[in-house]
């Protein structure tokens, strides 16, 4: 299945725009749009939202100053001696396309097609089609003056995501950090750009009531979660250890029985728990076991990573980040002390 957007009449007369899975897509003149039609001076900055969901789609005008216009019907458009950020902040209808419409902006004429798969279609991961309608003006405005400041990445309401901590077959997990408070944490999302199962989307919606469910310190802590521009997301407590299996790679494949010990006591007992509870992990395995803000095995010496630091220093060094709290420097006073001898 697919809608396709294919550009009959102007300046970029030829282009085709094809939609295969679920997607938002702003068009306009500024390059920051995912759709950027800079020759065409009727066309407003930034024109239209669509949303392709296969085989649906809808469009909604962001306040254009020429208006668009759908099998010759004008939908949207500001008024008279506004301006485009103020335009944008009107909630304009939502047209749902058919297979033959026709869309035109300015210069721009849009010919819409729509092409039916009879196999069993993938289920968007995300926001139920139609929710553009959905979005307040100011979200709307968020998302369109928005657009393009994370590097093209993931927007989650309330925070910035900073990095990609690891994928799956259809969702991924990012760092981020609350605007409110500056905490860090991690969000897990089912990205909307996947041929997701609707047994998929079940599983996703469940690992999300599962974690809401569960507080125990040995079970990673849920935050939040909620739906936002085609994506299923959870916000849960950052564990900054990685993993088990990222504990393994660093040890070159294997560990002692005194490193591994500690983990498994610890999974086992966030396990535990959650039986307890009535719910059971399907998939135990070392790159789901996370490590937690905390030292669990012994550093290096500083010398055999840097031979050129005195004996006296690295000694110092040492003892102020050995494992056991009780063999550090209690104060800075007794680490300044040891640093002037």
């Amino acid at each position: 299945m697919a809608v396709i957007l294919s550009v009959t009449r102007g300046p970029a007369k030829g282009k085709v725009f094809t939609f295969t899975e679920h997607d938002t897509f702003i068009f306009g003149r500024m390059a920051d749009c995912h759709a950027a039609f800079p020759d065409d001076t009727q066309v407003s900055r930034h024109h239209f939202i669509l949303e392709a969901c296969p085989p649906k789609a809808s469009l909604r005008d962001l306040g254009s100053l020429n208006d668009t216009y759908v099998n010759g019907k004008k939908w949207g458009g500001r008024k008279a001696g506004e301006s485009p950020a103020e335009g944008a902040k009107h909630k304009f209808p939502v047209i749902e396309l058919n297979d033959g419409d026709k869309i035109t902006v300015g210069q721009t004429d849009f010919a819409v097609a729509i092409e039916k798969d009879a196999a069993q279609p993938a289920v968007k991961a995300g926001m139920n089609h139609g929710e553009l309608s959905e979005l307040s003006p100011d979200q709307l405005f968020e998302l369109v003056f928005g657009a393009g400041k994370n590097d093209g990445g993931l927007q989650v309401p309330g925070y910035s995501v900073e990095k990609e901590l690891g994928r799956g077959g259809f969702g991924a997990v990012y760092q981020a950090r609350r605007k409110a408070d500056g905490a860090q944490v991690a969000i897990k999302v089912m990205l909307s750009q996947t041929d997701a199962t609707e047994e998929d989307v079940l599983k996703f919606q469940r690992e999300m009531d599962v974690n809401s469910q569960l507080t125990h310190p040995n079970i990673v802590r849920f935050v939040e979660s909620g739906s936002h521009a085609g994506a299923f997301y959870f916000v849960m407590a950052l564990c900054d250890g990685g993993s088990l299996m990222d504990l393994f790679k660093k040890n070159r494949g294997s560990l002692t029985p005194a490193q591994l010990i500690p983990h498994a006591l610890k999974a086992l007992e966030g396990l535990a728990f959650a039986h307890s509870e009535g719910f059971v992990h399907r998939d135990i395995k070392p790159g789901n076991i996370l490590i937690h803000i905390l030292l669990n095995e012994e550093v290096l010496p500083i010398r055999s990573r840097n031979p050129g630091i005195s004996k006296p220093l690295a000694a110092v060094i040492d003892q102020s980040v050995t494992k056991k709290h009780k063999d550090r420097y209690q104060d800075a006073g007794e680490f300044l002390a040891a640093l002037k001898k």
